[in-house]
């Protein structure tokens, strides 16, 4: 049995594994797969804004985490490169 996905829904769902992190809002993502050819991996990128005085190392690494395990877990798909961007600080 196959399942396709759009490349928007798969997105969203991993935007929502990145906000589920406190104190990260997802500002940005898009979702690249790295073939056409039936290839599960792909390439993603993402903007965020960290609350005021989290360490942006230590942000990166959660998020890099919550979204390749939500990718593997809901999705079946091994994120091959996850690009972050922290693209603005927010208070509380």
């Amino acid at each position: 049995m196959r399942l396709d996905i759009s490349e928007r829904a798969a997105a969203a769902i991993l935007r929502a594994a990145g906000d589920a992190i406190e104190g990260v809002r997802i500002r940005s993502c898009r979702l690249t797969p790295a073939a056409s050819d039936g290839n599960t991996s792909g390439h993603f990128k993402l903007t965020i804004s960290l609350r005021y005085g989290m360490a942006a190392p230590a942000a990166a690494k959660a998020v890099r985490g919550a979204l390749r395990a939500a990718a593997g877990r809901q999705l079946g798909l091994t994120l091959a490169h996850i690009d972050i961007e922290v693209s603005d600080i927010h208070l509380g």
